[in-house]
């Protein structure tokens, strides 16, 4: 799914972490979710894997004790939540949201184009009592800039795992969205 989004970039991103919106500008809240290490579930493998599948998250394996999955689905991690407010209007979407072009300043705009792109792997090793899964996750986000009509880029990537977050350089920060947890639950 790509979803386009016009967006008003606002100056020091990180300063406005947790801010109200009140004027003109882009403001950032940094994710609540936190990924986790365990989940109590008396599913065997293949039904994990199952459930894995038919939330279509991408490519499952599973074994005797594990299962694994490979996947570039966005809904794996959180990364926060933008406001924009710009000349009245207020619009709030997810900082996954794949593209994005921003607008950068009020006075001489240029067009900026934002790509987001995850590549996660989740280990899920049964526990020997069978009393549940623990939990191993990797994730790897790029984010991609390109002024439009111009050759300046940028990209920058952060890799975390389930109990950690990784940070961009303007203060932004991803963590799991503890999805999987979820769908086991």
């Amino acid at each position: 799914m790509r979803w386009t989004v016009i967006l008003v970039l606002g100056l020091g991103l990180a300063g406005c972490v947790g801010t109200a919106p009140a004027e003109d500008g882009l403001y950032y809240t940094a994710p609540a979710t936190k990924g986790v290490d365990f989940v109590a579930t008396d599913k065997d493998p293949a039904a994990v894997a199952m459930i894995l599948r038919e939330a279509g998250l991408g490519t499952v394996r599973a074994g005797a004790t594990s299962v694994t999955l490979s996947s570039r689905d966005l809904r794996l991690i959180d990364c926060g939540t933008y406001v924009q407010v710009a000349m009245g209007n207020r619009a709030e979407f997810p900082a996954t949201a794949p593209e994005a072009v921003l607008m950068e300043g009020f006075t001489t705009p240029g067009l900026i184009q934002r790509a987001v792109d995850s590549r996660s792997t989740v280990r899920l090793t049964r526990a020997a009592d069978g009393s549940g899964y623990a939990i191993s996750e990797v994730h790897s986000v790029t984010r991609r800039y390109q002024a439009l009509g111009s050759s300046a880029r940028s990209k920058a990537t952060v890799a975390f795992d389930q109990g950690s977050a990784g940070t961009f350089t303007n203060g932004s920060l991803c963590r799991s969205s503890g999805l999987v947890a979820t769908l086991l639950r």
